[in-house]
């Protein structure tokens, strides 16, 4: 399995932005890039294994990012983190892009404009995550049962 990273966003600015940012800081092995949410199924069905981390703008055009992590939660075969970069930043956002995690899948978010220092301690956890369940040492439905709890009980 790889170590490549997905960039998925309609601006094509963000997409090189975002992807040069987290790459290079990050270094990971192979940089992808989709431009709406269709396209980031087909890498993601052609690449799967080889990506870990995919960076997924919300708002897009023809299939959005909530669907995109609703899908990839119900059939991707192997662990991924979904760090979701939206304009959308109220705490109801941030729940129903949470809410759709499961699966293979671990969703983190931060909000655009995008800061540095915070995406990349997103990319970086959620990496360190992804690889230690790939290598069977991080139970992802027992993650997804403690997440769960954790937003039940933090609900105002």
């Amino acid at each position: 399995m790889g170590d490549g990273i997905l960039v998925v966003d309609d601006v094509k600015q963000n997409l090189h932005l975002l992807g040069g940012l987290v790459a290079a800081s990050a270094g990971f092995s192979r940089q992808f890039f989709a431009r709406d949410g269709l396209e980031a199924l087909q890498v993601l069905e052609s690449e799967g294994s080889d990506i870990v981390i995919v960076l997924l703008d919300i708002m897009m055009p023809r299939l959005d990012g909530y669907e995109v992590a609703r899908r990839l939660a119900a059939t991707h075969k192997w662990p991924l983190g979904v760090v979701g970069c939206t304009v959308l930043d109220s705490r109801e956002d941030r729940v129903k892009l949470f809410s759709c995690e499961g699966g293979n899948i671990i969703i983190s978010c931060v909000a655009k404009p995008v800061d540095k220092s915070e995406l990349m301690d997103r990319v970086t956890l959620l990496r360190c995550i992804v690889n230690m369940a790939r290598e069977g040492y991080v139970d992802m439905a027992l993650l997804h049962s403690w997440r769960a709890g954790w937003m039940r009980d933090r609900k105002p």
